[in-house]
């Protein structure tokens, strides 16, 4: 058994922080842009930090988790704070995972993230971000493991106004899609400058985490095929044993929890359930129902009732998979929590602690107290499991 992995109410989210949260009043400052420019490229400089090693023929490494590059300043004169940031790496692995960390002061602890897609090598990426005029320096992570690597390019250049536009798009709720469309066609059109207006006073509203969710959270049938894709390429695809106790738990819940798991976008999973005894007869009629319904759930119930953390042993020792998943009887799990998982795994192959962001619903199913953490892999023996 490698480890224990606990995802319980996994959601996916992009990092929300000063420069991603608020769009809106990055989108009103562009009013005022000047889009006029020629064309310009400026390749950038840079210091390697952390658990990153360069050569003197270029060649990097890796030796741990946290290989930093320091961008050098670069001058950009009077040209707009929208920029494309591009580079390309050449390397012996499958693919990267980076991010890059724009500081407001020498603390650190003021500062933007910005993550990239799973990069493959050899694959040039060009992003559309926006660098604020009182930032203190720059810090590009290429990965997140050892590897030796090699940088093809790092550069800035000019951003056009379609890739802006898009950029601001995409993080506007579906639903006003076609609106804020039609909205960007004129600067001067006074629909666009109201509805960025009252974008701006949701994304400061203390009920704003709704809307935040129903942007974010929800993955298009796009993104899933691409994740589909890139997970049926994976030579050796973890195993998951979903290890899950229940006492007397309500119907409903009891319900959610396991139509939650059944219905995971990643397949390569078992469900081991653990009765602790309950004196409710729904608990048994559901479990054998589901049972019944699809091979990979397979149950134990006790004789008698032992605690949570007694019946969760149990449950342990029935695992085969590689990666143990703990998951309350109450908890629901995002459609695509496994399959962000192994993602998450194939990059990290030395990982063997992983754990993710949950918040809380009720019975309205309203999802309420996010609470968003950094994942992190964290090393550990098999005999410490």
């Amino acid at each position: 058994m490698l480890c224990l992995a606990s995802i319980i109410g996994w959601l996916s989210i992009v990092r929300v922080d000063r420069m991603q949260i608020d769009p809106i009043a990055i989108a009103l400052a562009l009013l005022s842009a000047d889009f006029g420019e020629s064309n310009w490229h400026l390749t950038l400089d840079f210091s390697p930090d952390g658990d990153l090693r360069m050569f003197s023929d270029g060649q990097m490494e890796s030796t741990g988790t946290d290989p930093q590059l320091f961008i050098h300043k670069f001058d950009r004169g009077t040209r707009s704070n929208w920029i494309k940031f591009g580079f390309e790496f050449d390397g012996d692995v499958s693919f990267f995972y980076p991010k890059l960390y724009v500081f407001f002061d020498d603390s650190e602890k003021d500062f933007c993230e910005i993550d990239f897609p799973r990069v493959l090598p050899n694959q040039l990426i060009c992003k559309t971000i926006y660098i604020p005029n009182d930032y203190f320096r720059i810090r590009f992570d290429p990965c997140e493991f050892p590897c030796e690597f090699r940088i093809k390019q790092l550069f800035v250049c000019k951003s056009d106004w379609a890739d802006i536009r898009d950029d601001i798009e995409s993080r506007f709720d579906d639903r006003d899609y076609e609106n804020v469309r039609k909205s960007f066609s004129s600067f001067a059109n006074p629909l666009f400058k109201d509805m960025l207006l009252k974008e701006h006073r949701a994304t400061n509203n203390q009920d704003s985490y709704g809307t935040w969710r129903e942007t974010f959270s929800v993955l298009s049938q796009k993104k899933m095929r691409e994740i589909e894709t890139i997970l049926t390429g994976i030579h050796q695809r973890p195993m998951f044993s979903v290890v899950m106790s229940t006492y007397n738990t309500s119907e409903g819940f009891l319900i959610d929890a396991i139509e939650s798991v059944l219905c995971q976008n990643y397949d390569n999973f078992e469900f081991c359930i653990v009765d602790d005894a309950s004196t409710s007869s729904h608990v048994r009629r559901l479990l054998d129902h589901y049972a019944a319904k699809d091979s990979r759930v397979r149950l134990h119930y006790r004789d008698s009732n032992g605690n949570i953390s007694t019946a969760t042993n149990d449950g342990i020792r029935m695992t085969k998979g590689e990666w143990i998943v703990f998951f309350d009887h109450d908890d629901i799990l995002a459609k695509h929590a496994l399959a962000f998982v192994a993602l998450a795994i194939v990059a990290s192959p030395k990982a063997e602690f992983i754990y993710s962001d949950e918040d809380k619903v009720n019975e309205l199913n309203e999802y309420f107290h996010p609470f968003f953490v950094t994942t992190q892999g964290v090393r550990r023996s098999a005999e410490g499991c």
